[in-house]
């Protein structure tokens, strides 16, 4: 669990680091992030590590965003009870 949770931080740093080092340094940034509520967390306070504060964390997008594909595409269907 600890190596797990370890090598998950590397990652996030790493791919914090490969979208900050494109960034100019007096950019202000606004973060939106979606995932499972762990993950975001942990998002979240390596954002605030590199300076970041301004992040929002969405919830429940998948179903949303799925929803949102079957109506754009009339995939919808109603059902009769």
């Amino acid at each position: 669990s600890e190596v797990s949770d370890y090598l998950s931080g590397l990652m996030i740093g790493a791919e914090i680091r490969s979208v900050l080092g494109k960034q100019a340094a007096n950019d202000a940034l606004s973060l939106t992030i979606c995932g499972n509520k762990e993950l975001s967390s942990r998002y979240t306070r390596a954002l605030n590590i590199f300076g970041i504060d301004q992040v929002r964390e969405l919830q429940g997008t998948a179903p949303r965003g799925i929803w949102a594909v079957a109506s754009a595409q009339r995939r919808l269907q109603t059902v009769s009870v």
